[in-house]
């Protein structure tokens, strides 16, 4: 069985299934079909089905001509019938894995999916979960599942754990390496030969897991050191951009990471805390995790504190007052704005009475946790001037810093971008 599955891949004989297409299911899709794969997408939300048979994206990083390319050329289509999936010999599964209120995480969408799929299984099919996961997802939701059937993994069947690798903004997949951590030797080795680009094969499914929380979470902590790191400055009155930019003049044993309101998107928020959740279940508390965890909520706080001591700094009232957000999205360049800091920080200056402006040319709204929907203005830089403070948090390409320090009427800049320009106005975080 192993031989014939390589023959299929080698000779790009063989369909590939996606299930789930949002920002991982989709470019994967996409980057597949585009090295020569038939690829058939499913998705349980009939919406995006019908966009993605009319050539529509949704996700910024694929465009409608390349969808309608891939359309022309009849090598993707899109499903809601998860029973094609049948007809697939490899599948990957590129499904939601969110944490709650409570930072515990929802696997029920792994669950599902993994279900959908063993209930569609046949010989010789390989299976390949990319979602973020706590260790033994995968033994426990596929390998343990199929084996109750009688199947024999690695023989019969496949399965794999390979981590996805999506960095917004940045469409090119295939340059990117891999973990691939098979059930065994030969489902490790159809993985890697599917993806084609470079991978790195490990001992198992549970070492691939582990190795993305690991790299999400390293992410995390030292975020949470360059976020201590400002709130230290402030207090000696040094700046803190100047502190780590000296600091990364080290050609050695030093990586930079800067300070943030708040870390968004739906990975370096939340995998770190599947591993603490998990390792709870060994009775061991995540000390680094959950230290860098209370430094970066405190973040928020913090920006809050520092917009008030700024603004009776110049003798403005603290009763009442209009700040002025710039940039909503969680990253720089891509209109997505999941778990963006800008909600939480609205409701934060709210208490003191403080109204805010958002605006973001990414955007047109977005809705904060509470399902209460907040609307999003184009740049319009003299509007500025209204505004008794501005708060630059994203900082875009499409931005001109020297019109913004211009028109604010005092800046708090929190990601350094103003830093050529020599006005009195303009404050790091």
């Amino acid at each position: 069985m192993f031989e014939k599955v390589s023959q299929l891949i080698s000779e790009k004989k063989c369909q590939i299934g996606i299930v789930g297409l949002g920002y991982v299911g989709l470019p994967n899709l996409v980057s597949l079909a585009t090295n020569g794969y038939h690829v058939i997408g499913f998705d349980i939300l009939e919406e995006k089905i019908q966009a993605l048979n009319a050539g529509r994206s949704y996700i910024s990083d694929i465009s409608d001509e390349q969808l309608q390319d891939l359309i022309t050329k009849e090598v993707v289509s899109f499903t809601s019938d998860y029973q094609e999936l049948r007809a697939a010999d490899i599948i990957f599964i590129d499904v939601p894995t969110p944490i709650d209120s409570h930072q515990i995480p929802d696997i029920s969408y792994v669950e599902k999916a993994a279900s959908m799929v063993i209930s569609q299984v046949r010989a010789g099919q390989v299976l390949v979960l990319e979602s973020t996961v706590f260790p033994s997802t995968t033994e426990k939701y596929l390998v343990n599942k199929l084996t109750e059937q009688g199947w024999a993994i690695g023989k019969d069947i496949f399965v794999a754990y390979s981590p996805e690798r999506i960095n917004p903004g940045d469409g090119n997949l295939n340059v990117v390496p891999k973990v691939v951590g098979g059930v065994t030797a030969n489902c490790s080795k159809l993985v890697s030969e599917v993806l084609s680009n470079q991978t790195h094969i490990v001992s198992s499914p549970i070492v691939a897991e582990l190795s993305k929380l690991h790299e999400n979470t390293f992410r995390f902590v030292n975020i949470a050191l360059a976020n201590e790191l400002t709130q230290i400055c402030d207090k000696l009155e040094v700046d803190p951009f100047e502190v780590i930019d000296a600091s990364d003049s080290k050609p050695f044993g030093f990586m930079k990471f800067t300070p943030a309101v708040g870390i968004g998107g739906h990975c370096i928020p939340v995998d770190p805390y599947y591993t603490s959740w998990y390792m709870k279940g060994y009775g061991m508390t995540t000390e680094m995790i959950e230290a860098a965890s209370r430094v970066n909520e405190s973040m928020i706080d913090y920006t809050v504190k520092r917009v008030l001591k700024l603004l009776v700094s110049q003798k403005q009232s603290l009763t009442s007052g209009k700040i002025a957000i710039v940039g909503a999205t969680y990253k720089k360049n891509v209109p997505d704005y999941r778990m963006s800091p800008v909600p939480k920080l609205i409701k934060a200056l709210a208490s003191y009475n403080f109204s805010c402006e958002v605006y973001d040319d990414l955007l047109t709204e977005m809705t904060s946790e509470s399902g209460e929907v907040i609307p999003v203005k184009k740049v319009n830089y003299p509007d500025l001037n209204a505004a008794d403070m501005t708060l630059l948090l994203v900082d875009h390409d499409y931005l001109d810093y020297r019109q913004l320090v211009t028109h604010s009427q005092l800046l708090i800049d929190t990601k350094n971008s103003c830093r050529d320009i020599n006005d009195s106005r303009k404050i790091t975080l």
